[in-house]
């Protein structure tokens, strides 16, 4: 009887600081979504703007975001997007402790697609961060943002990051 309650007593610790050992808050990407004229867009889901992406991977799907949902990450943004971020609905997807592979997600506008590709840092298996990510005016094609590893919570990563690709 002795031996069954030392076994049990070793599964429960086990079992409780491996749990303990798995814990992270999970990483969000946000995008910021602007027009052919490089203004932002402030509710894309009441726009003409859609997107897909991620739809066969259940972790890494896009949606609407709640308006300025990004600014209660203490990510310091750019003077003229933070006097509106509480305005800004953009377009996010979450990932249980960090990304380990690129996202992908289409955005169309007028009836043409911008293809993006947002590439993650390499982090600790245990690491998290939330990534705003400001986009280029709007413009047909396929373009990657390599993302840098964020300070602190988060990053807001400007539109010079964008690379068209051929």
């Amino acid at each position: 009887m002795q031996k069954i309650l030392f076994a049990s007593l070793l599964l429960i610790l086990y079992a409780g600081s491996s749990v303990m050992a798995q814990s992270c808050r999970g990483s969000y990407a946000t995008y910021i979504v602007r027009d052919a004229k490089g203004k932002v867009i402030t509710n894309p889901a009441s726009s003409s703007v859609t997107y897909t992406g991620g739809e066969s991977i259940a972790s890494k799907k896009w949606r609407y975001s709640i308006q300025g949902e990004f600014v209660n990450a203490g990510i310091k943004l750019p003077a003229a997007l933070a006097a509106i971020a509480n305005n800004v609905s953009g377009i996010t997807t979450s990932q249980f402790c960090n990304f380990p592979e690129p996202a992908l997600l289409n955005v169309t506008l007028g009836g043409k697609t911008m293809e993006l590709t947002f590439k993650f840092p390499k982090m600790g298996e245990q690491d998290s961060a939330d990534f705003v990510v400001d986009s280029l005016p709007f413009k047909p094609g396929k373009y990657a943002i390599t993302l840098a590893k964020a300070t602190g919570y988060g990053m807001y990563y400007a539109p010079t990051g964008w690379k068209k690709l051929p």
